[in-house]
């Protein structure tokens, strides 16, 4: 996966990845050798890191 294009960082301490949309968050893991993406959790900024 391309991150430059996107607002997309890895989360320390975990195997997840955060997307930044706005004021929104998704938090995701992803296999690219199967190519799946598990959306973990999307919410606004200040809860979806609780």
């Amino acid at each position: 996966m391309d991150q430059r294009q996107w607002d997309i960082k890895r989360m320390i301490g975990q195997s997840a990845y955060r997307l930044r949309i706005g004021q929104y968050r998704a938090v995701f893991t992803l296999d690219d050798e199967r190519m799946i993406l598990g959306v973990l959790k999307i919410g606004v900024r200040g809860d979806i890191y609780r």
